[in-house]
């Protein structure tokens, strides 16, 4: 995935970078954000070949005595005819809040099923390394690509339990930080250092990859761009 940003300065009307309410990045972070849901009932969005993380999340919302019904979608963009099913469940439902436990193209169906209706608090598990996107209020629908405020998730959680960030997202995010136009200012240093040091050091698929990198990725997330600063332009390869 490429991103390319282009910052100019708030003298013109523009619109304003997007993040979440509230990121969560650690170890098992998923039981810590359903304590601050106050649904009764919610819609789980996810991917038939995530079995173990659908358990996972569903028994979690069940021992707090949450309703939770379950919708999946296909693991690659969203048409009209694979968001169907989901806006149905959603008129059916009427969930407070809508739990997406899946791959960037499960976040796409989300924000393509409630853009034109209601939209229910939305809360994002990333399963894959491409969380970044969503994370900005950008997502894939019909092939091309969209930007929309309510496409950005309340809560973004990225569980190591959960979450599997490649060595190319590693990458990303030490670009991003190296970025010249100080987007994403305040916490760069971190980055690029705990980054190199993944890449360097760190050996693939154990459980110190898993946290330090799902770390990572939130603390660049964290970084919130310069008072006065705004997005022109952001070009993302899907």
């Amino acid at each position: 995935m490429k991103m390319k940003l282009d910052i100019l300065e708030s003298s013109k009307k523009m619109e304003s970078i997007v993040f979440p309410n509230r990121l969560y990045y650690r170890p098992s972070a998923f039981p810590t954000v359903v304590n601050e849901i106050r649904a009764t009932k919610v819609v789980l969005v996810s991917h038939l070949h995530l079995r173990e993380q659908k358990e996972y999340v569903s028994d979690i919302c069940k021992e707090r005595g949450i309703e939770v019904y379950s919708v999946d979608v296909p693991d690659s963009p969203p048409t009209r005819p694979s968001i169907e099913q989901l806006k149905e469940a959603l008129d059916l439902v009427r969930p407070e809040t809508i739990i997406c436990v899946g791959s960037v193209h499960a976040s796409y169906h989300c924000a393509a099923a409630f853009q034109d209706g209601i939209r229910p608090e939305f809360v994002y598990v990333a399963s894959d390394n491409r969380p970044i996107p969503v994370m900005l209020g950008y997502y894939m629908y019909m092939g091309k690509t969209v930007h929309s405020d309510r496409a950005c998730p309340d809560f973004v959680v990225l569980d190591s339990v959960i979450t599997d960030i490649s060595v190319d997202a590693i990458q990303l995010c030490i670009n991003l930080a190296e970025s010249k136009s100080k987007l994403l200012g305040s916490l760069t240093e971190p980055v690029k250092r705990i980054g190199k040091e993944l890449l360097g050091t760190v050996k693939l698929d154990c459980p110190e990859w898993r946290e330090k990198a799902t770390n990572l990725v939130g603390t660049l997330m964290l970084s919130r761009p310069e008072v006065g600063r705004f997005i022109r332009q952001i070009k993302i390869g899907f």
